[in-house]
Formats: C-alpha cells, sequence, structure tokens
C-alpha cells in the first residue's frame, strides 16, 4: 500500500497542498468547514505526517510479515480466526499483512521467507510452535518478532492463551458436578498449550485432593490403534469425566463413546477445550472453553506495534485469559 501524501489528499478534495498543509497544522487562512473535511479525508486514507511520531517511530515499509507452520493449515477451526484478528488490526493502522507459510524442510533448516531476508518489512508475527533451529534464525534477525501461542520464555515477545486457568475450569466444573474419576485426553506432546492445560487439570485434581489417572496421550490419529482403543475401553468403563485438550478431540471421544454403547452425558461427562464453530452443534454440544482466538492475532499485532516503538523494553509475554462455555456434554454424577 503506497504512503498517502499531501498532494493525494489535495487532489482528492480539489484544493491546493498548501490548504492542506494549513488545515492539518492548525494555521490560519483555512475555514473551519475545510479544515474539518481535510481532517476527515486524512483520517479515512490513513494519512501520516512527515514530522509526526507515527511517521518516525511506527513503521516504515507498513509491511507485517505473518509466519504459519504448514501444518497449521489443515486446521479450519482455529488458525484461521487467529489470522483473521491479525488482518483486521493491521488494516485499522493501515498495514499490509504477508502471510508465509513455512515448509516443514524450510523450518528444520532454520531457513526464513525471503521478504524477511529483504527486510522488506517492519516486523513478523511467528505462529505456532516452530523449531528450535528456526526460532533461532529469527532471532538474530533486526526486526522485531512476536511468537503466537507459544511459551516464548527463551525467545522474543509472546502472545499465549491463558491455557491452565482454562484446564483448572474444566475440571473445576466436573468436580462441582461430583465427579471424582476423571481423566485428561490428549497428547500433549503435540503442544505447548495442551501441556499447560494438563498443568491446569493437575492443578485442579491436587487442590481438590483427588487422584490423579494415568492421561491418555491420543492425539489427531491413532484412534484405531489397537492398543489405544483397549485403553479407551478401559477408560470409558472406569472414567466417569473427560478434560480433553481440544474439542477435536472430545468430539472424537464422544464418538467413541456413543460406539462403545455409553451415553454422554449421561453415563460420562465430556469437556473440550477452543470453543470451535461445530463445538455448538455437535450432538450433544460440547461443553467446553472459549478461547479467544480473533483477540490472539489482533493483540500480537499491538504488541508488535509496541515493540517496534520500544525496541528496547524488556520482553513482555501477554496471556489472554478464556470463559467455561456449558452446553449438554457435562452434567451431574
Amino acid at each position: 500500500m503506497a504512503k498517502i501524501t499531501m498532494q493525494d489528499l489535495a487532489e482528492r478534495l480539489g484544493v491546493s497542498r498548501f490548504t492542506v498543509s494549513r488545515a492539518l497544522s492548525g494555521g490560519s487562512g483555512v475555514s473551519e468547514e475545510t479544515r474539518q473535511r481535510v481532517k476527515k479525508m486524512a483520517e479515512q486514507l490513513g494519512y501520516i505526517p512527515v514530522n509526526s511520531d507515527r511517521f518516525r517511530d511506527h513503521f516504515k515499509t507498513r509491511n507485517i510479515l505473518f509466519m504459519i507452520r504448514k501444518d497449521l493449515l489443515s486446521d479450519q477451526h482455529f488458525w484461521p480466526m487467529v489470522i483473521a484478528g491479525a488482518e483486521s488490526a493491521t488494516k485499522k493502522r493501515r498495514l499490509n499483512l504477508i502471510i508465509s507459510v513455512i515448509e516443514p524442510e524450510e523450518e528444520i533448516d532454520g531457513k526464513l521467507p525471503p521478504t524477511f531476508l529483504q527486510q522488506n518489512i517492519d516486523g513478523a508475527l511467528a505462529v505456532g510452535e516452530f523449531h528450535p533451529t528456526f526460532l533461532a534464525s529469527l532471532s538474530k534477525q533486526k526486526q522485531p518478532v512476536v511468537l503466537v501461542d507459544v511459551d516464548g520464555s527463551e525467545y522474543p515477545d509472546t502472545v499465549v492463551t491463558h491455557d491452565m486457568q482454562g484446564g483448572v475450569m474444566a475440571t473445576n466444573h466436573l468436580i462441582d458436578l461430583g465427579h471424582r474419576d476423571i481423566c485428561f485426553l490428549g497428547d500433549t506432546t503435540l503442544a505447548n498449550s495442551f501441556y499447560r492445560r494438563y498443568q491446569g487439570f493437575s492443578l485442579a485434581l491436587s487442590q481438590a485432593g483427588l487422584v490423579k489417572r494415568q492421561l491418555l496421550p491420543l492425539g489427531y490419529q491413532g484412534w484405531n490403534n489397537s492398543e489405544y482403543k483397549e485403553r479407551l475401553v478401559e477408560a470409558v468403563n472406569t472414567i466417569t469425566g473427560f478434560v480433553c485438550a481440544n474439542d477435536l478431540f472430545a468430539l472424537n471421544l464422544i464418538g467413541f463413546i456413543t460406539d462403545a454403547g455409553k451415553k454422554v452425558p449421561d453415563d460420562i461427562s465430556v469437556v473440550g477445550f477452543d470453543n470451535i464453530n461445530i463445538a455448538a452443534n455437535s450432538s450433544p454440544a460440547l461443553t467446553t472453553i472459549h478461547v479467544f482466538k480473533e483477540r490472539m492475532g489482533e493483540r500480537a499485532i499491538e504488541l508488535l506495534e509496541w515493540r517496534i516503538k520500544s525496541p528496547s523494553a524488556p520482553k513482555e509475554t501477554i496471556s489472554i485469559g478464556v470463559k467455561f462455555i456449558q452446553r449438554s456434554s457435562t452434567a451431574y454424577r
């Protein structure tokens, strides 16, 4: 997007460049009506005065790079919402969001997108859990980077969901319903966010004085694996409540429970996590933890803008709260 100049404003309004300059600077010789017309047009077109702090300190190229791992694009329920949030925030700032899909081999080799290396961006978002080699390459660049949905204790500024809080909420809900045999379903090695959710689950059980069952490390695959099926059959015959690492796992679990001849929530209660679109329309409708996915993208852009203005400020980690959503997949024990 090309920068808007005073001449552009003058031509749009049918006035001289001098009139635009006087109107924006508060100078005399311009009627109040014209002054307001100029200011309104400047705001609509995103004009940035050359002598303003915003022009000097904010964006130079007006390009923001959005890097996402290729495998995450297969998730049509979560990441598109994060991208939508980032796009909304960049549009408000008259910025260009350039999406770059990182191939697995590029990630492992630490190969950054050409746009990054050409230094044609003001900063970047790195979305998802990248290989340490890729993160190391990012840390050597002069442009600021904000990590999204990654525990960034060793890396730059980060925006995450308060997953541990959500894990506590989900587990306490089942405890409040009278459940005592509660299990966590999900492979915590797949995502750091899954592990944080499991930490919340474990904390809630500990605070309630309940025994922590061995977790079921199922992921997006393996539901037909004979070993896991055997463990699942055993679990659905002994467990009364499940906290799942995400909604997709929860919906798969409900299908398995139904096939096993049991009912949700009459026999077993199930809580998901993320509140993806299909959660409300499942049968039964899924009780879950709402993740503010669009806000993650918006907040990441806000944090990146702050970092561009404050390059020497301490690193920040932003944790976005979650919300408990009760539907029909849980019931009193």
